[in-house]
C-alpha cells in the first residue's frame, strides 16, 4: 500500500508544503525516488516522520 493510499485510509488531512533544497540535493532524492519507485512526498513524509519520532514528537 502506498502513503497516499494509507493517509486517506486513516482519513488524515493534508496540506501543502513549500521549502526549498539545494539543486545537488534535490537530484538524489529524484535519483532514489526513481530507484525506488517512489515518489518525493511519500518519501519525504517518511523521513519527516521518522525523525520526529526519535525527538520525541
Amino acid at each position: 500500500m502506498n502513503k497516499e493510499n494509507e493517509v486517506k485510509e486513516k482519513g488524515l488531512e493534508t496540506k501543502p508544503v513549500q521549502f526549498y533544497i539545494d539543486a545537488d540535493l534535490k537530484k538524489r532524492l529524484k535519483t532514489y525516488c526513481v530507484v525506488h519507485d517512489e515518489n518525493m512526498t511519500s518519501v519525504l513524509t517518511k523521513v519527516l516522520d521518522t525523525f520526529l519520532v526519535s525527538e520525541g514528537y
